[in-house]
């Protein structure tokens, strides 16, 4: 992808350095952790497989030391509740960027920051959240870039359902 960018604007806003169309102040981000397992057990009297419930990783990203830092220690520190925040995957498509992949993230909260750095580095941080509802939105697009249709599929963690679109 050619940029990664993370907006949080909803319950409580933190801005961050972003300079791209559409995505002014929102937070820039190098890289990020998404995973999701559903455990599963063979019988082994050949009764078949049983599943337990899926386990959804919190979402996690990194970005260099910015201006959203000290906002993003203290939502930590206070178990404040973001509402709902969107991590974009931006595709550059001659001089069109497509979101082409969001997830967003209902009643998120920061659950941990972690600061690394050294020499002449520039330091780096580690951020997670977690969150109670998760929406994937993926963007198609034609050959010469345009906008072609999405498809979607969310899951509620409290409820334990979901659907595609």
């Amino acid at each position: 992808m050619d940029y990664i960018v993370l907006n949080i604007a909803d319950k409580y806003a933190i801005k961050g350095e972003c300079t791209l169309d559409k995505h002014t102040d929102q937070i820039n981000l190098m890289g990020y952790s998404s995973g999701l397992a559903m455990p599963l057990h063979m019988d082994a009297s050949g009764g078949g497989r049983s599943t337990g419930r899926v386990q959804i990783q919190d979402l996690s990203v990194t970005k260099y030391l910015d201006q959203a830092s000290p906002k993003l220690n203290l939502a930590c520190c206070l178990a404040t509740e973001l509402g709902k925040i969107e991590l974009y995957l931006i595709r550059t498509s001659g001089d069109k960027p497509i979101e082409a992949m969001t997830y967003t993230l209902e009643n998120a909260m920061v659950s941990s920051v972690s600061l690394s750095g050294g020499g002449n580095e520039m330091p780096v941080e580690s951020v997670t959240f977690n969150f109670t509802k998760i929406t994937w939105s993926y963007q198609f697009e034609t050959k010469e870039g345009d906008q072609k249709g999405k498809v979607e599929a969310e899951y509620d963690l409290e409820k334990a359902t979901g659907q595609g679109k």
